[in-house]
């Protein structure tokens, strides 16, 4: 893993080759920097000092590309130092009657300066959406002050940082649309050079708003949040009758917290808040629910949590018009479990029934 010449990824001409100094080295000072990695996904969590450095301070290797290669030394991935990249999951804005179904992802990638990139992949956008667009708020794709899409005061106004600016810098902001299949989708890539005055840690939490080509709200996510699910079945070895099925949905925020949502038939806790023994749905260490031995214990990091804070977390059920029990429990937990989304990512997720035996099993993903 070592740092290159170019500053840019767009192109592999572009990255170039290992960067330092020359004249302070007599060797490549790179060759012999090497990562390892876990079993789990693949992932690499890896420490390790380079004595001597590459001969350039911090402020000069800001700006270059980083290179990984593979076991047999090829170029496999590639990232710009100093810049950072947030993801707002586009979903329907609140009270909306728009008549689409807005899908996808908003990335924004801050730079090294003060610019700031919006790449989206958005389906069920407004049609005849285009950069050209004049209306008030057309088409347009910005932050906005709130940290919340939940109703339509959280979401607030454009944000920016108005010592910095006179003038409105999202005014301009818009996306194009096209239809593809029937479905109209935004591959935009748009860039804002003077960004909206604050860096990728400011804006992180903030809510995303789309346009449609009147100016009209359509769709809102929040940056910094990203949204993993699993397909919940009966649990390896498990007799329980209920034949659990549906999803699990974990959704990862920003400063740390974790949102559980379920939609999962055939599960069993229709006392719950009386429950002192069972009805957790829980994520654990293994990544796989092909047999028990696979599964693991409660995943949290121990080092942050004194108490398990999976102990706590029940859903509930209730019994639906065709008598069968229905979970679709909302639960909050605010501080988490002490790891972000790429490391919950490929866990097992359990819950369990009354008594606390195991019946459901599914993997994030």
């Amino acid at each position: 893993v070592h740092i290159h010449s170019g500053t840019s990824c767009d192109d592999r001409n572009l990255v170039g080759g290992h960067y330092y100094d020359n004249s302070a080295f007599a060797d490549d000072p790179w060759k012999e920097i090497r990562y390892d990695r876990a079993n789990l996904n693949d992932i690499s969590i890896y420490h390790t000092r380079m004595v001597g450095g590459n001969g350039y301070n911090a402020r000069t290797n800001q700006g270059h590309a980083v290179v990984i290669h593979n076991a047999g030394g090829g170029r496999i991935a590639c990232g710009i130092l100093g810049k950072e990249t947030l993801t707002a999951e586009m979903s329907l804005y609140p009270d909306s009657t728009f008549e689409g179904n807005p899908e996808g992802k908003v990335k924004m990638v801050f730079g090294i300066g003060d610019g700031m990139d919006i790449m989206l992949d958005v389906t069920g956008v407004s049609p005849e959406c285009s950069d050209l667009n004049t209306d008030t708020n057309g088409c347009g794709v910005h932050i906005h002050s709130g940290t919340s899409c939940e109703d339509v005061d959280s979401v607030g106004g454009h944000y920016y940082d108005d010592t910095d600016f006179t003038f409105d810098p999202w005014e301009e902001i818009r996306y194009s649309s096209t239809n593809k299949d029937g479905n109209n989708i935004s591959t935009s890539k748009i860039s804002m050079i003077n960004g909206n005055g604050f860096d990728a840690r400011f804006n992180n939490g903030h809510a995303v708003v789309m346009y449609d080509a009147a100016g009209g709200r359509i769709a809102c996510g929040i940056l910094g949040q990203e949204t993993l699910k699993a397909e919940m079945n009966l649990y390896p070895g498990s007799d329980f009758g209920g034949r659990p099925e549906g999803e699990v949905k974990m959704i990862f925020g920003p400063n740390g917290s974790i949102d559980i949502m379920l939609d999962v038939i055939g599960a069993d806790c229709l006392d719950s808040d009386l429950n002192t023994d069972g009805c957790g749905v829980r994520l654990h260490s293994g990544s796989s629910c092909d047999d028990e031995e696979s599964v693991g214990d409660h995943y949290y990091d121990s080092s942050v949590f004194v108490d398990n804070p999976w102990a706590n977390i029940t859903y509930s059920s209730s019994t639906n018009e065709e008598g069968k029990n229905l979970s679709t429990s909302k639960i909050s937990m605010t501080d988490g479990n002490g790891y972000s989304v790429r490391f919950n990512r490929g866990r097992a997720v359990v819950m369990e029934d009354n008594d606390g035996n195991r019946i459901a099993c599914g993997v994030l993903g």
